[in-house]
């Protein structure tokens, strides 16, 4: 079987979820033996393959879509379609607008008469499940839930690294410095809290980051690391030594970072407006994302809390990959 990725342009400038996600559910197909491209502006015949793989609604090229169609390859989305920070009434009336004015929504109108046409559309959660059927024409029989996989860390370094550490009272949080992963609450969460705060990720020069770093430098608890790979020594120790996970986004679809920070037996705490995984949930504290308080008291109130003494059961990738191929084949 051959499969041809496609996603937006800018999607490996990003070096966030989704491209962690095209990358290690590639990986994985390829050891079971399925052939995967990824698309270039380039390329000038889509011959020769069994699926088109499009990651993410921005990604859903109509031109492409027709050829597919027209040659008989089955067209696959993984649409991480994130709309988890909308109030309720926002929410109502976006769906509102996109039934009967869908010229208000255009980008989402457009997004509708592609996203009929694909054989499968695989949701990373109920929860997004039932958000595409809520704003789109996709029948229901070709939705399917297959969630992110979780990707072991400690195999991807030498075995002296993964020596038992223990937790100190310091706070992680993984992610790009940005207003909808809302580092700025957290780190006015911090101010007076007994403990240390780690943020790493990449940030762009935008107010916020002026703001985030601004504040940073007030506190002495707070700790700008900056962007480190995937699978470096630095990142694996901060989730080895850290009590406590803090994520606390406006939005998210299912975000990686969660599922390894339980794997490396973090305390949560998450806001309320994203999903979590099912395998994960009992060990999170919810919070209100706009609210400093809510964040603060869940902090210490997991800094103070015992961390989990049995392993979380998360799926591999290659266990995603398995339930992708048996996608394709159908």
């Amino acid at each position: 079987m051959k499969v041809l990725f496609v996603s937006y342009p800018h999607v490996g400038i990003g070096k966030g979820g989704l491209l962690k996600q095209i990358q290690k559910t590639k990986e994985s197909l390829e050891r079971l033996g399925v052939a995967v491209d990824y698309h270039s502006f380039a390329q000038e015949s889509l011959s020769g393959y069994d699926v088109l793989h499009f990651f993410g609604l921005d990604s859903l090229n109509p031109v492409l879509i027709q050829q597919a169609r027209e040659a008989g390859i089955k067209l696959v989305v993984s649409p991480v379609f994130n709309r988890f920070g909308l109030s309720k009434f926002r929410y109502k009336v976006e769906q509102l607008m996109m039934r009967r004015v869908p010229s208000i929504k255009p980008q989402l109108a457009k997004i509708n008469i592609q996203m009929v046409k694909f054989d499968s559309v695989i949701c990373l959660n109920t929860m997004e499940k039932n958000l595409i059927q809520s704003y789109f024409r996709v029948p229901k029989e070709r939705l399917r839930v297959i969630g992110n996989g979780f990707d072991d860390l400690l195999n991807n370094v030498d075995n002296n690294s993964s020596i038992k550490v223990e937790k100190k009272k310091q706070v992680l949080c993984v992610g790009e410095i940005c207003e909808r992963k809302n580092q700025l609450k957290l780190i006015r969460a911090m101010k007076g809290i007994n403990a240390e705060l780690f943020l790493v990720g990449p940030h762009k020069n935008s107010s916020y980051v002026k703001k985030s770093l601004d504040m940073a430098s007030q506190l002495a608890n707070v700790h700008i690391v900056g962007e480190r790979p995937f699978n470096s020594i630095d990142l694996i120790r901060l989730y080895q030594e850290s009590k406590v996970f803090c994520l606390p986004s406006i939005s998210e679809v299912e975000p990686l970072t969660v599922l390894e920070a339980a794997a490396f037996g973090c305390n949560l705490v998450c806001s309320r407006t994203y999903p979590i995984n099912s395998k994960v949930k009992e060990r999170v504290h919810l919070v209100r994302p706009d609210n400093l308080r809510s964040i603060r008291m869940a902090i210490i109130k997991s800094l103070n809390a015992p961390t989990p003494n049995a392993p979380v059961n998360l799926e591999t990738w290659d266990d995603i990959a398995k339930s992708i191929l048996n996608l394709y084949r159908v």
